[in-house]
């Protein structure tokens, strides 16, 4: 009975361990890193990038390929017969021919500008392509801390306003019991009533934006994520470094991958200028060949031929229709619009670094703004809550106090993330964000 005793004892104790270590597991909260590690990984978008920047990698190889030799082997059989009708003199006769042959090939490029100038091309669209899927992970980045952020606001406005809830439950039971005993009239009870289910209605909406925002960043990372963690008192505003605009607008000059992306473009538009231009060049080529060539039957009996030969071809194109004239004014065309689009895209990351750079700014002045109003709303909230209950101040006045104190706290968190986002964009527009920076914000994180 005791060793029987002992082994349930036993196995309570793994089943109670093995129910604390899923608990702490499940109660582990999300971090950043772990969202975006997550992405990089399930996020369909980025996949897809990655998907495009293999495939046009294989641009280069098959260029090459047409400047190395082309070797084709060759196998053939042909049965044939005749019926062969003759005078008098000779007799009629049916004559039956077996043929076969194989062989090798070689065909090898001396001289094609054209397929030189496609290999100079096919390397410079693997370049743009390495340019858009860095572009494609900076965006993931972006589009995972607003995500991710989104949701911290959302839970902290949901907080606010069920805070707000709770004061108003208690302005509202209090202001009924002053009533009860003629200290204030209806109306103050029925304000307080009123700012109650007010707050009652915020709060269902504020769970409806959570979950949404929620299903935002599940969206992303295609599966279920725990609760995100929280921003801590590690938090530290920062200004931009360098601070001066003049100079991140001329790192992102340098720097911005979208800008990269479309110099490659442009490249890419005049090689292809060139390559067509081409069309009016000789090529040289080499040609050789091994064939055997073997027969039995016929007229004249079988035979065995084998033929060797080694050349070299030039072809000059004297006309084309036009054709190739007409090849090269598109490709100058497109050119030209290659052109006008880089220009738009430096113009466009141009007025974004500049606007990026206010915005954090801005936001950095907003924030020492709200956590005053923090501070002022709180004491008269305070003072505010002291008058009613000396009668100086009605359920009005306190409601009203309620709403300016959360809403100030609520704006005070919710501008934390914009600011934090806000440096990311920045950095993005600078063609500096990298993995370091989500690591950096992870750190301000549970």
């Amino acid at each position: 009975m005791s060793n029987a005793f002992r082994h349930i004892r036993h196995w309570i104790f793994l089943a109670f361990a093995c129910w604390i270590v899923v608990a702490v597991a499940t109660a582990q909260a999300e971090d950043l890193k772990t969202v975006y590690e997550l992405a990089l990984a399930r996020d369909a978008r980025y996949q897809a990038a990655q998907a495009q920047y293999l495939a046009s990698r294989e641009t280069t190889p098959q260029a090459r390929s047409f400047l190395l030799p082309q070797l084709n082997a060759f196998v053939s059989g042909e049965h044939s017969g005749q019926s062969i009708t003759n005078d008098d003199r000779f007799p009629d006769r049916d004559v039956d021919t077996n043929r076969y042959g194989y062989g090798v090939t070689l065909n090898q490029v001396l001289f094609n500008r054209d397929l030189f100038l496609g290999l100079d091309q096919a390397e410079k669209v693997v370049l743009r392509a390495e340019a858009l899927l860095e572009d494609a992970r900076q965006d993931l980045i972006i589009r995972v801390a607003r995500a991710y952020f989104d949701v911290l606001a959302a839970e902290d406005t949901l907080k606010a306003v069920s805070a707000a809830k709770e004061a108003f439950k208690r302005q509202m039971d209090q202001a009924q019991k002053r009533f009860e005993v003629g200290l204030i009239a209806i109306t103050d009870f029925k304000e307080a009533q009123a700012a109650y289910d007010s707050a009652t209605a915020s709060e269902i909406a504020a769970r409806n934006d959570l979950e949404v925002a929620r299903t935002a960043l599940e969206a992303i990372v295609g599966k279920k994520l725990g609760e995100p963690a929280k921003l801590t008192d590690r938090f530290e505003l920062q200004r931009p470094d360098p601070d001066d605009i003049d100079e991140w607008i001329r790192r992102a000059e340098d720097q911005n991958v979208q800008i990269i992306a479309a110099r490659y473009a442009t490249d890419t538009a005049l090689i292809e200028v060139k390559r067509q231009r081409a069309g009016h060049w000789p090529t040289v080529g080499l040609n050789a060949s091994a064939v055997q060539d073997n027969s039995s039957g016929g007229i004249f009996g079988g035979r065995d031929v084998g033929t060797l030969s080694v050349g070299v071809r030039l072809d000059l194109p004297l006309y084309t229709g036009g054709f190739v004239s007409s090849k090269v004014r598109e490709a100058g065309h497109n050119f030209q619009a290659a052109q006008e689009e880089l220009v738009q895209v430096q113009r466009d990351v141009t007025k974004q670094t500049s606007d990026a750079y206010l915005t954090v700014l801005s936001n950095i002045s907003r924030l020492h703004a709200l956590k005053r109003a923090v501070e002022s709303n709180q004491a008269s909230y305070e003072a505010t809550q002291a008058g009613f209950e000396v009668g100086t101040r009605t359920s009005v006045d306190v409601s009203q106090a309620i709403r300016s104190l959360f809403a100030a706290e609520r704006d005070y968190k919710v501008a934390r993330y914009e600011y934090i986002v806000a440096t990311l964009v920045l950095k993005r527009a600078a063609g500096m964000l990298s993995q370091q920076d989500i690591e950096q914000i992870n750190a301000w994180l549970e």
